[in-house]
């Protein structure tokens, strides 16, 4: 409802309702109030995002002790379905309303982090504490020491999914860091030590990425440049997952980089080597994907445009699959941004095409 003294009432009749429940009812009601609250939602118009009820000064204190109380003292399963609840809770509330319940959300989140829970608790939580971060990220200042131990210590997790969703969380917080070098340095000293497990390293290397995508103006030069030497050395790699997340680390790098660091790298992957080893080829051609997806105009320069059709077509053509992909796509996105700019299409990258 749009009527402030409805919803006022509204909110007062669920406070009093959830008021008289106790710790047990608490924990049995989660699936309850998540099928309430999409319910409420359905009935959102088009292009609302928000639910107004829980927009009011602390507007979702009704049910915040609901799923407060299943995350910290409810089983596994009950923990999940209210971390995800939260989660859905937070999405459908203004950053300001969420203001006086911060503390309340984020301190049973990291609680449970800390202890052993099986991964689908931990993937809901992950995913809950990356959509607070999204939502009120100036509010976790407080907590952003605890947050980035939590988050680095989740990345060495045996489940791939718990990894990935530690990445993508990282990728939130780093935007709320003054001085990241640290945490950036944690994920390059992860990435050059990680000798055990090839799958952890790649995902540290996701991980990188989306810190860098997000705040790699925030890299200092020291940093920078180290992190840049390790990635190319990555682009040959033995193993193809993490060539792969490599390439895409550098390519979404590289915009940040100044002319002096960028000049060189775009020159050795502009440079089409015949007798390079194919997991080489492998590496610059999934880059070079990366940069025209992402930051085209970083590549595809004046000066550089025939080098990068050249060594485009080279990819496109080459008996290796993994590298014609790389090469379709980018030739692609190359015919897409000549369209785009009103330029003429040369002919030589509509060819192969039409064979």
């Amino acid at each position: 409802d749009k009527d402030t003294s409805v919803l006022q009432e509204a909110w007062n009749a669920l406070n009093s309702v959830t008021k008289t429940l106790d710790v047990d009812a608490q924990r049995s009601h989660v699936a309850d109030v998540r099928q309430a609250l999409r319910f409420a939602v359905s009935e959102l118009k088009d292009g609302e995002k928000l639910l107004p009820g829980f927009c009011l000064a602390k507007g979702i204190a009704p049910v915040l002790p609901i799923f407060r109380e299943s995350i910290l003292n409810g089983s596994p399963e009950q923990k999940e379905a209210a971390a995800q609840g939260l989660g859905e809770v937070i999405k459908v509330t203004s950053a300001e309303a969420l203001k006086p319940s911060v503390v309340h959300i984020t301190g049973p989140l990291i609680r449970i982090l800390g202890d052993r829970f099986v991964h689908t608790v931990k993937t809901a939580v992950l995913d809950t504490l990356a959509i607070l971060l999204d939502k009120a990220s100036a509010m976790l200042k407080p907590f952003l020491p605890q947050l980035q131990t939590t988050f680095l210590k989740a990345l060495n997790d045996t489940n791939r999914m718990v990894r990935l969703k530690a990445g993508t969380a990282l990728s939130h917080l780093v935007g709320i860091h003054t001085r990241p070098d640290p945490l950036f340095n944690e994920l390059h000293s992860g990435i050059k030590n990680q000798h055990e497990d090839f799958t952890v390293r790649d995902t540290y290397l996701q991980a990188l990425r989306g810190c860098v995508k997000n705040s790699g103006d925030k890299l200092s030069p020291t940093i920078r440049r180290g992190v840049t030497a390790t990635l190319v050395s990555l682009l040959s790699n033995s193993e193809d997952s993490t060539r792969l997340a490599a390439a895409g680390c550098l390519g979404t790098l590289l915009r940040w980089l100044p002319e002096e660091e960028l000049t060189p790298i775009i020159s050795d992957l502009l440079v089409d080597e015949q007798g390079a080893d194919w997991t080489l080829k492998q590496g610059k051609s999934a880059t070079v994907f990366i940069v025209l997806q992402e930051s085209p105009d970083v590549l595809n320069t004046e000066a550089n445009k025939i080098k990068l059709m050249k060594v485009v077509l080279s990819y496109l053509n080459s008996d290796r699959d993994a590298v014609a992909c790389n090469g379709l796509r980018s030739a692609g996105l190359l015919i897409s941004l000549n369209i785009s700019k009103g330029e003429v299409v040369p002919v030589d990258l509509l060819t192969p095409f039409v064979r």
